[in-house]
């Protein structure tokens, strides 16, 4: 039997996939207009603002950055405090390159 639902393995960032996750989501909440800002979702979640944004962040990854996170594939300096500390670019080629420079291209 083939179990279907995802696992975390050792080489993955736990913290960081489920900031990822966090981060998708409540992109998608305000881009569809169920909640009206990141305030709303502060309130909701029971954190502070500045983390939502934070973790919005993450959501301007390139899709094949987050698919090696989720994989286990970035470099071992690539955890989620790393790329919290780290104002990285908006184009996804340059984020690419700047995994890369970190020791494993993407």
């Amino acid at each position: 039997m083939v179990n279907s639902s995802p696992v975390i393995t050792p080489g993955q960032d736990q913290a960081l996939i489920k900031a990822l996750g966090r981060g998708h989501f409540w992109q998608h909440l305000l881009d569809t207009g169920a909640v009206a800002d990141t305030a709303e979702i502060a309130k909701r979640e029971g954190i502070h603002r500045a983390t939502v944004s934070e973790m919005l962040r993450l959501a301007l990854l390139a899709p094949d950055i987050v698919q090696a996170a989720f994989e286990g594939k970035l470099p071992r300096t690539m955890s989620l405090e790393s790329l919290l500390r780290t104002t990285f670019p908006l184009d996804w080629g340059k984020q690419r390159n700047m995994i890369a420079a970190m020791g494993t291209p993407v």
